[in-house]
């Protein structure tokens, strides 16, 4: 079959292009923030079978043309426990296997697997679907962390002489979670304000740009920080609480600061705890605890700056 070197998000911003649309323009057409259509050329986040669909008729073409230059950058999500299982495995079924799908009902399928490789940032991950289609697409960190981390499993407690790469992904995951704006987390506590905390988890895409329903807040909440406790759902000043979940109200744009990474100390087990610095000087405080194929944040404080 095929390879490729362009991921979902550019061959996405070359149908835009030719179809004469700025950002904004799809995003006004799909009802949904200019971010979120930055977002997916960026092949930060994923839009999600029923998005596509509204995408390609943005677009003026189909849902083959759209998905058939880069299958593999629809799956960045389907390691992932709980947020975008779902999601992910229908754009497995629908582009990855797309051609499958619109055979006739006796051809068979093509009996040999096929490695799709997309043009990637440094940052990627790699797995083999169920079908043994083997994918190569960009990670957000969280699922390069384990085996870097695996790799100090039998040092003792204590500061741990980091690699570059372990450092770079580190800063990379801090980035990609914007931690600058991630709540106050401690002993299983949420210590922000629940504005302070929607904010956060619209910021990093849960919704991809949309209204956040009350079942993926509480998801997020459970996959990322490991929160089980009870959540009372409620509006906020940029989140009004409708019956669809909440929607956000003149939620302010912001650029990021990079972070550098100013300490890692391995805990008790397999916690793990680092101090990452921005550009202002303001640091984030966090511990992070492996989970199989991912990590969570336990534990989130933000301090003035370096030790």
């Amino acid at each position: 079959m095929c390879e490729t070197n362009h991921s979902f998000g550019e061959h996405l911003a070359t149908l835009r292009q030719a179809a004469g649309l700025s950002q904004q323009a799809l995003a006004d057409q799909l009802c949904v923030t200019r971010q979120a259509v930055s977002n997916w050329e960026r092949d930060q986040t994923l839009p999600d079978l029923v998005m596509l669909r509204a995408i390609a008729q943005a677009l003026g073409t189909d849902l083959n043309t759209l998905g058939s230059t880069a299958p593999a950058a629809k799956k960045p999500r389907q390691i992932r426990r709980g947020l975008w299982a779902a999601a992910a495995l229908a754009l497995v079924c629908t582009l990855s296997l797309g051609a499958y799908l619109l055979r006739q009902p006796g051809e068979a399928p093509a009996p040999s697997p096929t490695k799709y490789i997309s043009s990637l940032p440094t940052h990627r991950i790699q797995f083999t679907t169920a079908d043994g289609i083997t994918i190569t697409t960009a990670s957000d960190g969280r699922q390069e962390l384990p085996p870097l981390l695996d790799a100090f499993s039998d040092a003792e407690p204590g500061p741990v002489k980091r690699t570059a790469e372990l450092g770079d992904t580190l800063s990379y995951l801090a980035e990609q979670y914007v931690l600058s704006l991630a709540p106050e987390y401690q002993g299983g506590q949420l210590l922000s304000s629940w504005d302070e905390t929607l904010f956060w988890l619209y910021k990093i895409g849960i919704s991809r740009g949309n209204i956040m329903t009350r079942e993926q807040v509480e998801e997020a909440l459970l996959d990322l920080l490991g929160y089980t406790k009870a959540v009372t759902h409620h509006s906020t000043p940029h989140f009004t609480l409708t019956e669809e979940g909440y929607v956000p109200q003149d939620v302010a744009t912001a650029q990021p600061l990079s972070f550098s990474v100013k300490s890692l100390e391995k805990g008790e087990g397999q916690e793990w705890e680092t101090l990452l610095e921005q550009e202002d000087g303001t640091a984030v405080t966090l511990t992070l605890t492996l989970e199989a194929d991912t990590v969570r944040f336990s534990s989130i404080a933000h301090t003035s700056g370096s030790l």
